[in-house]
Order: C-alpha cells, then sequence, then structure tokens
C-alpha cells in the first residue's frame, strides 16, 4: 500500500513538472511569434523604403518627374497606400533638394 502511495506521489510531482514546462513553453513560443511579427514589420518597411528610393531614382532618370506616375508605381510595386505613397515622394522629392520653399519677406515697420 505505501509502495502505491509513492508512486502516486511520483506521478503527481511529475505532472506538475511537465506542467510547468509546457506553461515555460507557451510562454517562449509567444516571444517568439511577438518577436518575429517585429523583424517582419522592420524588413518590410526597409524593403518598401528601398523599393521606393529605387523607383524614384529611375523616374528622375528619365527626365520628367511625373508625380502620378511615381505615385502610382509607389503603389504598385512597393505596396504602399496612395497616401503612403504621396508621402514618400514628396519626402524623396525634398532630400533630392528638387522643393523651392518659399520665403517669407519681412514688412518693414
Amino acid at each position: 500500500m505505501a509502495r502505491k502511495i509513492k508512486q502516486a506521489e511520483v506521478v503527481v510531482e511529475t505532472v506538475a513538472v511537465v506542467a510547468d514546462v509546457a506553461e515555460v513553453l507557451a510562454e517562449t513560443n509567444v516571444q517568439v511569434a511577438e518577436n518575429t511579427e517585429v523583424q517582419t514589420e522592420v524588413v518590410a518597411k526597409v524593403v518598401k523604403a528601398e523599393v521606393g528610393r529605387t523607383i524614384f531614382a529611375e523616374e528622375l532618370a528619365k527626365g520628367t518627374l511625373v508625380r502620378k506616375n511615381v505615385i502610382n508605381r509607389l503603389v504598385s510595386e512597393a505596396g504602399l497606400t496612395a497616401k503612403g505613397a504621396a508621402t514618400y515622394f514628396q519626402n524623396m522629392k525634398n532630400k533630392a533638394g528638387l522643393v523651392v520653399h518659399k520665403v517669407k519677406e519681412e514688412v518693414a515697420a
């Protein structure tokens, strides 16, 4: 009888250890999944930016930079939304020095 009680205690302890291991594995899987999602988002942004710069450079090399054409290519080839593509276009145009900013004249008092 004492032997069966001892065996039952060992089984209970083993089940408790297995449950603890399963909990740790579940937590680890969640952390890995979250890390993978973050890495995927970062890679996607880098890829979109690189594709966007390439498209802008190609269109600029053609001679005339047509906003509509660049935005259409950014949407179709880089996977951007229309608003995102417009923002990319304007930022790249600014960086390329193709935007002339208005200078406010000071009024003499």
